[in-house]
């Protein structure tokens, strides 16, 4: 999912971290306009990696949506109560995904 999504962004920088420990860690030490992220990670799950990210003040403003396969209505409440700019499942069409994010960016 990491490789297609960053060939789906190939107009963006785009940088991958394939866990939280990387990505919280690239956050500390670069700044990033948008984190696209999935809900089931190593190590921590995207609730608990967002929350990390809303109480961080370098990090709080960050925008963050989730492409993720989890469509339990418990989970899905749970993480947006953290108020994610987006949630897409990974069978929306990645095409509505990209445009999703580039119109956020604009």
């Amino acid at each position: 999912m990491l490789r297609l999504m960053n060939k789906c962004l190939a107009g963006y920088q785009v940088a991958t971290a394939i866990n939280k420990t990387i990505a919280l860690k690239f956050l500390e030490k670069r700044q990033a306009d948008l984190i696209l992220m999935d809900y089931i990670m190593p190590e921590m799950d995207g609730k608990e990696t967002l929350r990390r990210i809303r109480e961080n003040e370098k990090t709080k403003n960050i925008p963050v949506f989730f492409l993720t396969g989890v469509n339990d209505d418990e989970q899905v409440s749970e993480v947006m109560k953290l108020n994610p700019q987006g949630y897409f499942l990974k069978t929306t069409k990645k095409e509505d995904v990209v445009t999703a994010i580039a119109n956020f960016l604009e």
